[in-house]
């Protein structure tokens, strides 16, 4: 049989283990929350690293394009000078 100080004693274990539970519960949410967060994020970043290099890309690709029409035309004086 446990004595009154034994029985406070044992009340307030068990507060703090409840209070300890509830917090650790608490923190697995907000984990999983943060975890899911940047999996977002990464998924964004990723994305957007596809379309830079896309545009990257386009950017050679229309550059190569202006280079060839330009050298079509060759140097020009302008006229009415």
């Amino acid at each position: 049989m446990l004595s009154a100080k034994g029985r406070e004693t044992l009340e307030v274990l068990q507060e703090r283990l409840a209070t300890f539970l509830a917090h650790h519960e608490q923190l697995q949410g907000e984990r999983a929350a943060l975890a899911a967060r940047l999996t977002s994020t990464l998924r964004a970043y990723e994305e957007a690293l596809q379309r830079l290099g896309r545009y990257e890309r386009e950017r050679v690709e229309m550059k190569a394009r202006l280079e060839r029409i330009l050298s079509r035309i060759g140097p020009s004086s302008p006229s009415g000078d």
